[in-house]
């Protein structure tokens, strides 16, 4: 891989970018620069128009952000979107909106990378970091379905 980082570099291309799908949560974590959770993001079609102009650009990676990007309705259709046009996809979320359709539609799409923050392994920490009861249980169980998924996931701490 860093043959190919060193190709892009070497060539004066850019090889990744991160789009920040929308500003909405489900968490309200203590040091969040995001300071309103209410904004939906661009439309899905501004979306694709983007990757689209991305590809053409020759970018290689697309990682998508937010807030928590599965708060979008549509945000399998952009992951799939962005698969379909040759991306490498890497995903940061915080994991606790998944189920077991989205994982299943992860595992097929063949993302790079699925990243989240664990802020810690005490729930009454944890949870209470990120204002909401139950949030740990709920992100290490979907953690555990993407990796038995088969899908890679970085635990940030």
């Amino acid at each position: 891989m860093s043959d190919l980082i060193d190709l892009y570099s070497k060539n004066e291309r850019c090889y990744a970018v991160t789009i920040e799908l929308c500003t909405m949560c489900n968490w309200k974590c203590l040091h969040c620069y995001i300071p309103k959770h209410n904004h939906a993001g661009l439309s899905i079609d501004r979306v694709k128009s983007l990757l689209n102009e991305l590809r053409e650009f020759g970018v290689y990676e697309v990682n998508f952000t937010g807030g928590e990007i599965f708060t979008r309705s549509d945000c399998m259709e952009i992951v799939q979107y962005a698969r379909g046009l040759g991306f490498a996809v890497g995903i940061l979320s915080n994991a606790s909106l998944l189920n077991d359709e989205i994982i299943g539609k992860l595992k097929k799409c063949h993302i790079e990378s699925y990243d989240c923050t664990i802020f810690s392994m005490d729930s009454k920490i944890h949870d209470a970091f990120v204002q909401v009861d139950g949030a740990l249980n709920q992100a290490l169980r979907n953690i555990i379905k993407l990796k038995n998924a088969g899908i890679d996931v970085t635990m940030k701490c």
